[in-house]
């Protein structure tokens, strides 16, 4: 892309161009320089200058820069070693991971008016392209020893992009080349306890120095408007998997981040929200170390019969805390409503299985929870929010109707948003667009603790929950 932007700068200013593609790494001068050349009025060529042509590429180079040419050099860096490189030219572009060993080195480019500019990640629609244009032969893998498998079925290769996109984000190395390697990077750094049990201080940092601590097989550098950074979770299901990682480090500090009633949306408030939305699986099964749970009615935005039958607020309460599994699928937000039935189809005796999207903007729920009450199937649409509101859109609204529509006659099912306790107490109504899903019933649940608990220890008069030091925090932990 830089290249293509500096040859056509060169055609606009009408110079002769010299591009020069150069590797900056232990091999130094050692390495081959690749040289795209563009005249006026011709179509731009390529040729490579070995190592053994060293000396006349560095006099060739002066050459040119004296001659008036456009002569940039686009160095890859590798491990940091900016200064190792082939020939020197005037203007310098490194092209290298935000990794902060690198990003933090000010006097990598010697130059004080040097700036930083980031790249936009991949989206998914420039991947089939990548693909398509570089005839790259996607095939399924099935990678035992680092963990990673291909959904069975699939084999076409836009669903494979698509499939490892969902899980690894807009990186070219894990869709495109070797998401084996990929999972096996994302497996060791979520299990890196550096910042596992002290998820908290992790995530009172912003920026730059957030992106320090987690792997970048985690948390992706994207870029703005202006080629400024901006940082973000690599994908819905890596954020969640941090937060199931997480709470199995459950201590303080994340005690306290969950009950800081001054988040903003943001990268705190998401990975809080899918600590609580997790912390809610956990309480639902009997087997783990705390199957409290608050839950309330709240009720509907507009009188009527309601598009699913409202399940019983006190035997879904019940229900909630008897589940011998809670399963969990991932799939595409498309692909769910195929998925919910199926999952209903599977359903064993006493069991739930959780769907949740790859896509984080769904806007009317971040999950399904599908199981059987009262012989009935009942489909529980969850929503986690920290906000003090949280309304439906019309383009959500769409959705969530679309979904309620598949599901089959004469099931139960409502609307649950999952709530800290400093929201749990005052949690009203919320408002959904026009359409036939506004009359669904709405509850209000906190996971964590009773219903008195969430009632009394959330946001006091005076004084809030983010007050607290985690040690003096009345609420009881998981």
């Amino acid at each position: 892309y830089v290249c293509h932007r500096l040859l056509q700068r060169a055609r606009d200013e009408s110079k002769p161009a010299y591009i020069l593609f150069q590797k900056a790494d232990p091999g130094g001068q050692g390495n081959v320089v690749t040289v795209i050349h563009q005249m006026e009025g011709v179509e731009a060529t390529a040729y490579q200058f070995e190592a053994d042509r060293h000396h006349q590429l560095v006099g060739t180079v002066r050459e040119w820069q004296k001659s008036g040419a456009l002569v940039v050099s686009l160095i890859d860096v590798s491990e940091g070693r900016y200064r190792e490189f082939a020939v020197q030219t005037v203007h310098r572009w490194y092209f290298s991971s935000p990794h902060p060993s690198i990003v933090k080195l000010k006097d990598r480019l010697k130059e004080p008016t040097a700036i930083d500019l980031y790249m936009p990640l991949y989206t998914l629609s420039e991947l089939y392209m990548a693909q398509e244009v570089l005839g790259l032969d996607i095939e399924p893998v099935k990678d035992t020893e680092k963990h990673y498998y291909d959904p069975n079925g699939i084999s076409n290769t836009s669903e494979l992009i698509e499939h490892r996109f969902h899980l690894f984000g807009g990186s070219v190395r894990a869709v495109l080349r070797d998401p084996a390697r990929a999972e096996d990077w994302v497996r060791s750094a979520i299990n890196t306890t550096e910042w596992r049990g002290e998820l908290g201080r992790t995530l009172s940092l912003e920026g730059q120095s957030l992106s320090s601590l987690f792997s970048h097989s985690l948390f992706h550098v994207d870029a703005n408007d202006n080629f400024g950074p901006t940082y973000q979770f690599a994908s819905n299901y890596i954020k969640f998997r941090i937060a199931e990682a997480a709470l199995e480090e459950h201590d303080a500090k994340i005690d306290a981040l969950m009950s800081s009633s001054n988040l903003k949306q943001g990268t705190k408030g998401e990975m809080v929200e899918a600590l609580f939305f997790r912390r809610f699986v956990l309480a639902t099964r009997t087997a783990s170390k705390d199957s409290r749970l608050a839950l309330k009615l709240v009720g509907q935005k507009q009188k009527g019969t309601p598009p699913l039958q409202p399940p019983d607020k006190d035997k879904l309460d019940q229900c909630l805390r008897m589940f011998s599994d809670v399963s969990t699928r991932w799939c595409s937000k498309k692909d769910m409503a195929t998925v919910l039935l199926n999952a209903l189809a599977t359903l064993e005796q006493g069991a739930a299985t959780l769907l949740l999207p790859f896509e984080s903007n769904m806007k009317a729920f971040d999950g399904v929870l599908v199981f059987s009450l009262d012989s009935k199937p009942c489909f529980l649409f969850l929503q986690a929010t920290i906000a003090a509101r949280h309304p439906t859109s019309p383009q959500a609204t769409d959705y969530l109707n679309s979904m309620i529509g598949a599901v089959p006659e004469g099931a139960v099912g409502a609307l649950v948003f999952v709530l800290p306790n400093y929201r749990y107490e005052s949690w009203q109504v919320q408002d959904i667009a026009d359409k036939c899903v506004k009359s669904i019933m709405q509850f209000a649940l906190c996971p964590g603790m009773e219903d008195q608990a969430a009632k009394t220890t959330g946001k006091r008069p005076g004084k809030s929950a983010d007050e607290e030091e985690p040690e003096t925090s009345k609420r009881p932990k998981m």
